[in-house]
């Protein structure tokens, strides 16, 4: 046996390869562990007794060779393995030795062996051989591999384990000595997997402040050593292991001081950095109750402005090895996590400090930090210190130094991004400097400032672009197509340039829509050379970010405006997946198959067997999953990677389908790009059941199962996706007649409940969010065949409610907060947002009778947040679904009316436009359903709206005021003065912002007109231009526009004369004439 050891480690493969299939044929011999043992017993060379422990612990890594041994021979080899620990010295053969033991441990737990090996561990470490340090050290060392080998061998002694490790480390004195080392990894070796035993938290806490002086004693000498000890103490807190502020605040006091040091290895401050952001996404409202804020806001700061390589990417996440990235990534936690109005006030005076600074480090630090909390707090930004955002920005798209330029334009892509409506309103003043940025650009295309600032200037534009309204972005559109037009066809642009040129052609298409019509030919032209030829693979971006925006264009242009464009596509996007093409393409194609679908619509239905195959492959591919394996196992020794069995041996106590290298495993991860192109695969199959209707019913089931397998799928990008999909899957079966009802019924209800469980057991807001999102639309589409089962009420409602009671896991607070503090961080109130959103759908599910118990359940909750002391988010989102709420109440409604109303009263007259929006369209919802029962205070809310109106400046809530007015209109039009009160409404159209307001407005002009009301006739050509303006800019809902068709033809019909006579803008004459000769 040693011979074919020795023949292993000989550099020659085909002596390798010899003895590969002589160690195969040796091992089946029974005596084949013996002489292993004799070889790790009795061999000189240290590498042959290395080796053979390894083939011992490989062969014997299954319960049933172990099993089938004798027991004379078990007990020889337990004493003469346990033997050579006392005369070996061999790091690397005892860790291997040791290891086999854990192995035989595995198989001997309930034995008197078990007993024996802790009895032998327990004299190495024991305090009674203290005088032998090398020996407690080996001890230690033996400990340390068993615990991480086979933790469940020291269940029933953990008590014991504890005390003697806690107090070994605090005789210590040197906190570098490997002893430590030892015992500290002995002890997070068992706390992952006895997270909860009360003894490993006691020793954790007796042994805290060794483990500390530690890391503080290896951070400036053994660098990795120190980093593993801070990963350490971030995993004891993420598993709840050390819980308790007295044991994290000195955790976070060192963290703060590593962070903010000058260590010569950044990976030290990383590390600190990420366990600063554990304990803020666990222990928020501690951290502020404790008052360890501020210092940990400060050590930011301070981290922020340390000199960085200039070309650092504050968004991609891919340079995590800079501590002034990763810090930044702290600080948008903080502000994601904890309530804008303990943050700010701190990082406002950092702002306006550094921005003023000499030191280009604290130039750029300010911007960085204005941008990552852009998200967090995006409403106490816009209520209380935009205006300084602005200001400071906008003086830092002029920095002469790059990276601090870079960084502003960082900051107002976010704020494009997160600060609407606020940022929109100063489009006049920031698009143009960000067209000189791109016209820089374009005119010198051989003298550009490197990658990151392109990055940054397309950043900011696209996202500026994307969130633009579209009045306000027209202007510029015709000039910016040119300049892109130009970078993409530019022989002397790069490929990456002309790639973000791409990319923002797409974000003009997103927010022109139909405009960017005259546009489109030279812009599929243009797409069309890396649709449709052969590129090289360095241009392989070129052609997926073609497809991307080719996609784009097809959601944006008209379908008349792109019929042709369609089919084409569908061509190039079935050449390119018949080759074979890398996932990202893949994912891609799909993407612009879903986008077609919109297009072609029913036509699609030829196309979509081989399409929607590809796409369910890839949903149930395992493609790009990656295999961990432990550092220490065999595939490092030849010839020894599946000696645990022979092929002519069956295991009868494993299932046929184990892997037999499963143990060997250390876990899995999937590759982003093959996530990408699943999540990518579910959304074009929920687009086109979307878009083609009837013609994807055949795929509705074979499409269901394997994409509700996907939630349980770990990436959360793939849940949302698959929610997404089955949400439309769902529609689509309650909108078809010929479909077996009972699946439909089946497949909702499987769909409700799981829903209803990752609402309350996903850790993740967004993934929540999303699944609430998926119950407002299903609701809202599939309406009483949703509510059909009794149960899905409860669990529909039940979810509602925990949300808004914070009662989920992912709202969970950590127990030593305080309840009296009822601020909340921003997205905290955006989740409790999507769920009031699910309550008026759920309302116009069931009769008025039946929502009214749920409603008088939830109705005190909305009430609470409509306090004056509450933030204007809670008392806008309480007063709008309030409001929203008056349709599914309909007459009921009257019965809550004595605190309704005057919350809608009190709300029409707020500070705050948003509140005075939602009260004003509560108060006419609320009249218009209530209808009769509240005639009698049709004079008092008319006096109310036309106070309103004569002081109001904000569009959007001058339209509800119209929109409140005419529902009142409708219901009883005789109760309005017409004469006094129409001329002021019909001043105020068309409707500049709440274009759904439209359908109440085309519903009061047609009450008017077929109740023959004079002021009709003498408002008639206003009357014309708001429905030919809303006509042609397609501004409300499919009701709005097909009643404003119907009130034209029947003006032409009456008042032919004053039709033909109208004056109209040359813009809108294509729609005039198109009405004039329908």
């Amino acid at each position: 046996m040693e011979d074919i050891i020795a023949r292993l480690l000989v550099a020659d493969n085909a002596v390798i390869q010899q003895a590969t299939k002589d160690l195969k044929a040796a091992i089946k011999n029974p005596s084949a562990i013996g002489d292993l043992c004799t070889v790790i017993v009795t061999s000189k060379n240290s590498q042959i007794r290395q080796y053979a422990a390894v083939i011992m612990r490989q062969r014997l890594s299954k319960a049933k060779i172990w099993n089938h041994l004798d027991s004379q021979l078990k007990a020889r080899l337990t004493q003469d393995i346990l033997g050579t620990l006392h005369s070996e010295f061999e790091q690397s053969v005892v860790k291997a030795i040791v290891q086999l033991i854990g192995t035989v441990a595995k198989h001997e737990l309930n034995s008197s062996n078990a007993l024996l090996l802790l009895e032998f561990v327990g004299k190495l470490c024991s305090v009674e051989v203290s005088d032998d340090h090398a020996q407690k050290l080996r001890g230690f060392f033996v400990l340390c591999v068993l615990s991480e080998e086979c933790p469940d061998l020291f269940a029933t002694v953990l008590p014991n384990i504890g005390a003697l490790v806690a107090n070994t480390l605090q005789n210590e004195i040197d906190a570098k000595s490997p002893l430590v080392w030892h015992g500290l990894n002995t002890m997070k070796n068992l706390a992952a997997h006895f997270s909860d035993d009360q003894s490993i938290k006691s020793c954790y806490s007796v042994m805290l402040p060794q483990m500390l002086k530690a890391v503080k004693a290896l951070a400036n000498s053994e660098e990795d050593m120190a980093s593993d000890l801070l990963e350490m103490l971030d995993d004891l807190i993420e598993n709840s292991v050390i819980t308790t502020m007295h044991q994290i605040t000195p955790i976070l006091n060192m963290c703060m001081e590593l962070a903010g040091s000058e260590i010569k290895e950044e990976q030290i401050q990383i590390k600190a950095l990420s366990i600063v952001d554990t304990i803020v996404k666990m222990k928020k409202k501690a951290i502020i109750k404790h008052n360890l804020l501020l210092p940990i806001l400060q050590t930011l700061v301070q981290v922020l402005q340390m000199p960085c390589d200039e070309d650092l990417d504050y968004e991609s996440g891919n340079e995590m090895n800079s501590p002034v990235i990763y810090g930044s990534q702290v600080l948008d936690g903080l502000a994601l996590n904890l309530p804008p109005g303990k943050l700010m006030p701190h990082l406002l005076e950092s702002i306006q400090m550094l921005a003023v600074a000499e030191n280009p480090n604290k130039k750029k630090a300010s911007y960085v930090i204005m941008a990552v909390t852009a998200e967090g707090c995006a409403e106490y930004i816009c209520n209380k210190c935009f205006k300084l955002y602005l200001e400071l920005v906008c003086k830092g798209l002029e920095e002469p130094v790059v990276f601090v330029r870079n960084a502003a334009l960082y900051a107002l892509g976010q704020f494009a991004e997160h600060l609407q409506p606020e940022i929109g309103k100063h489009s006049e003043q920031l698009m143009p400097v960000l067209f000189k940025f791109l016209e820089h650009i374009t005119v010198n295309l051989e003298n550009l400032e490197g990658k990151i600032h392109l990055d940054r200037v397309f950043y900011a534009l696209e996202t500026f672009i994307e969130h633009s309204e579209k009045e306000t972005f027209l202007p510029y559109l015709a000039p910016l197509i040119a300049n892109l037009l130009a970078l993409v066809t530019a022989k002397e642009s790069s490929t990456h340039l002309k790639q973000l040129a791409l990319s923002a052609i797409g974000a003009c298409a997103t927010t022109a829509e139909d405009n960017i019509s005259p546009f489109v030919p030279r812009i599929v032209e243009c797409l069309s050379v890396y649709l449709v030829n052969q590129l090289p693979e360095e241009l392989s971006c070129l052609q997926v970010q073609a497809i991307d925006t080719m996609a784009t264009l097809a959601r944006a242009v008209s379908p008349e405006n792109f019929q042709q464009v369609a089919s084409d596509c569908i061509r190039y996007g079935y050449i390119i997946l018949e080759k074979e093409c890398d996932p990202e393409m893949e994912g891609s194609i799909y993407g612009l198959f879903g986008a077609v679908s919109a297009v072609l619509k029913e036509n699609m239905k030829d196309v979509m067997g081989p399409v929607i195959g590809s796409m369910l492959k890839t949903i149930e591919s395992s493609e790009g999953i990656v295999v961990h394996y432990d550092d220490d196992d065999s595939p490092g020794f030849p010839g020894c990677g599946d000696l645990s069995d022979s092929p002519d041996e069956v295991d009868l106590e494993v299932t046929s389908d184990e892997d037999e290298d499963e143990e060997d495993i250390a876990g899995y991860s999937v590759e982003n790009v093959y996530l990408d192109k699943k999540a990518a695969a579910c959304y074009a199959v929920k687009e086109l059941a979307l878009n083609t209707g009837a013609a994807f019913n055949p795929y509705l089931t074979p499409c269901f199962s394997p994409i509700l397998k996907l939630l349980e799928y770990p990436h959360d990008t793939i849940k949302k996706a698959a929610l997404d999909a089955l949400t439309q899957l769902c529609i689509n079966w309650s909108a078809s007649m010929e479909l077996d009802g009972k699946t439909f019924e089946n497949n909702v209800s499987v769909f409700i409940q799981k829903c209803a469980e990752i609402i309350h057991t996903n850790e993740e807001r967004e993934v929540v969010g999303q699944a609430l999102e998926s119950y407002g639309n299903l609701l809202k589409s599939a309406k009483n065949f949703t509510l059909k089962q009794s149960t899905h009420r409860e669990a529909i409602f039940n979810c509602i409610l925990d949300v808004i009671h914070k009662r989920t896991l992912c709202q969970l607070e950590e127990e030593d907060s305080s309840a009296e503090d009822e601020e909340n961080a921003e997205q905290d109130e955006l989740l409790i947002e999507y769920a009031g959103d699910v309550l008026p759908y759920f309302g116009r599910a069931m009769s008025a009778d039946d929502f009214k118990p749920y409603f008088v359940t939830i109705f005190p909750v909305l009430k609470s947040k409509l306090k004056e002391s509450g933030t204007v988010a809670q008392r806008s989102f309480a007063i709008g679904i309030i409001a929203e709420c008056m349709e599914p109440l309909g007459p009921v409604v009257l019965e809550f009316s004595n605190e309704i109303l005057p919350a809608f009263i009190a709300g029409a007259t707020d500070e705050h436009c948003d509140v005075r929006n939602n009260a004003v369209y509560g108060l006419g919802e609320m009249l218009y359903h209530g209808k009769e029962k509240f005639f009698l205070h049709y004079e008092n809310v008319l006096q109310l709206l036309s106070m309103c109106l004569v002081q109001e400046t904000v569009p959007k809530v001058i339209d509800n005021i119209c929109g409140a007015v005419a529902r009142m209109i409708v219901v009883n039009a005789n109760l309005v003065p017409i004469a006094q009160v129409f001329p002021v409404i019909i001043n105020c159209l068309p409707l500049k912002k709440d274009f759904k307001e439209n359908s109440i407005m085309m519903k009061c002009f047609m009450h008017l007109y077929e109740g023959g009301h004079d002021i009709v006739a003498q408002h008639l050509e206003k009357i014309l231009h708001t429905i030919i303006h809303i006509i042609h800019q397609k501004q409300g809902e499919e009701d709005a526009l097909l009643l404003a068709e119907h009130l034209f033809t029947c003006i032409k019909r009456d008042f032919p004369d004053r039709v033909s006579a109208l004056r109209i803008s040359e813009d809108v004459i294509p729609t005039y004439s198109k009405l004039i000769n329908k």
